[in-house]
């Protein structure tokens, strides 16, 4: 049988949002995962850099320990199969301009309404 291939570790937000997703799975049962890890993210960026700093420290123990248990690893990710009767997807063409300091969000740019509305069936995060 052929060996399974050697897996990334994991960076400071995976060791983190592995034990908080156990802890939100737990309070919210049926909430989608994709909403989790949504909602996770947020809370994630949202995080001071203390409050990062012991995942940070685990993600670097996790690195070295990886490397002295698989020296010669190196990371290559691998590209997408397409079936070959599949068509390439269409060129997007160049990014619609955007006006500074805006970040590329303002109304219709990104698909969303803009202009600070609070969109139905819009949850705030857990925290």
């Amino acid at each position: 049988m052929a060996e399974a291939p050697v897996k990334r570790p994991m960076n400071a937000f995976m060791v983190w949002s592995s034990e908080e997703r156990k802890r939100v799975s737990a309070l919210h049962p049926k909430m989608h995962n994709s909403e989790i890890s949504r909602r996770l993210g947020e809370v994630w960026r949202g995080l001071a850099e203390e409050e990062r700093r012991p995942y940070r420290e685990q993600a670097k123990r996790l690195r070295e320990l990886h490397a002295q248990e698989h020296p010669g690893y190196k990371y290559a990710p691998r590209k997408k199969k397409r079936d070959k009767g599949e068509p390439r997807p269409p060129n997007p063409g160049p990014p619609a301009p955007q006006q500074p300091g805006t970040g590329g969000l303002l109304a219709g740019q990104d698909g969303r309404s803009g202009g600070g509305e609070v969109q139905a069936g819009y949850q705030e995060p857990y925290r």
